[in-house]
């Protein structure tokens, strides 16, 4: 059968108008996977900074990864900062990937600033706003600035037993209202406002790791997903999840048998993997001086760890006698 050379070159075409999300689950800071939300850290344990990668695929057999590298930290004033880089996954159908075999395709990058700020925390109730999806992205050698997301987050946090669970509830616009698995380059983002719904599930905490297991459930305003951040150590985490977990049966549809030109659907179905390190801060240490002999021996660390030197010893010894001497006098 004769092929028509012409068909591939439409299709090259209209591919290259399309690409996956831009929120890639896990890679906003305080997100569950990719609604926001608020994060909760145990008394001295909030690291200096998180540093990690997450990818999302609409299918295995093609190359459909979307890979977003981060860096997120949270201030003492209450902000939450983050940037991303992302590389978006290759939007073309089997037939157009095959056609075009002998051609490297680039794909499509995006840089992207992420600030959320806490401007109201009464007892366990937080409210959060946040400006997100500051984006530079790159396509075909060119850039341009995406409309940013707004949103704001309600949080509460309740503690039973050894558990504990966040509630999280806001609405947002641009990407976090609606961020498709399908974009017209040629068109500007819709503009609309939409709810989201999450909770986090806190395990007991794992002795061994200093850490627990968070359990994820979310509702974007489009579909429900979910997933885990299951911690290896104190400092390093895995993320899983599956976003649009109703959409799971047409995972993958385009290496199905007769389904060669299938376009991905909107609201696809993804399968989600991350990898974090938390950096922890360094201890401070402060100084006492001793009141008797106006050294500053005595040193205590952010985590209350009094840390005595033979020269505090010293110097304690020679107050304790002082102090016994004048009593005995």
């Amino acid at each position: 059968m004769k092929t028509n050379p012409l068909k591939y070159i439409i299709l090259s075409i209209v591919f290259s108008l399309v690409l996956s999300n831009s929120r890639v689950a896990f890679s906003r800071p305080s997100t569950m996977l990719r609604s926001p939300g608020v994060l909760i850290y145990d008394k001295g344990s909030a690291p200096l900074f998180t540093a990690g990668f997450s990818t999302e695929t609409v299918n295995f057999d093609l190359p459909s990864f979307s890979t977003s590298l981060y860096l997120h930290t949270e201030t003492s004033g209450g902000f939450n900062l983050g940037i991303s880089y992302t590389a978006l996954a290759d939007p073309r159908s089997k037939n157009a990937i095959d056609a075009d075999s002998t051609n490297t395709y680039v794909l499509p990058t995006e840089m992207g600033l992420h600030i959320q700020k806490r401007i109201y925390s009464p007892g366990n109730i937080r409210i959060d706003l946040g400006i997100s999806d500051v984006i530079a992205r790159k396509v075909n050698g060119e850039s341009e600035f995406q409309d940013p997301s707004m949103y704001v987050v309600f949080s509460s946090y309740k503690e039973f037993d050894k558990f504990s669970i966040m509630f999280n509830y806001g609405f947002g616009s641009g990407k976090v209202a609606l961020d498709q698995q399908i974009i017209d380059f040629t068109a500007d983002d819709n503009s609309t406002i939409k709810p989201f719904l999450g909770f986090t599930l806190f395990t007991p905490e794992i002795s061994r790791l200093k850490n627990r297991i968070n359990l994820l459930f979310e509702y974007d305003g489009t579909g429900i997903s979910m997933g885990a951040k299951i911690p290896i150590t104190n400092e390093y985490i895995i993320s899983l999840g599956v976003v649009h977990v109703s959409e799971m049966g047409n995972f993958g549809i385009r290496s199905k048998v007769g389904e060669s030109d299938a376009d991905v659907s909107p609201d696809a179905s993804t399968i989600c993997f991350g990898f974090e390190m938390n950096v922890p801060k360094t201890a401070k240490k402060h100084i006492i001086t001793n009141p008797y002999t106006k050294q500053s021996t005595l040193l205590i660390d952010d985590n209350q760890q009094v840390i005595y030197t033979q020269e505090a010893v010293d110097a304690l010894t020679d107050s304790l006698n002082t102090i016994i001497n004048d009593i005995k006098e």
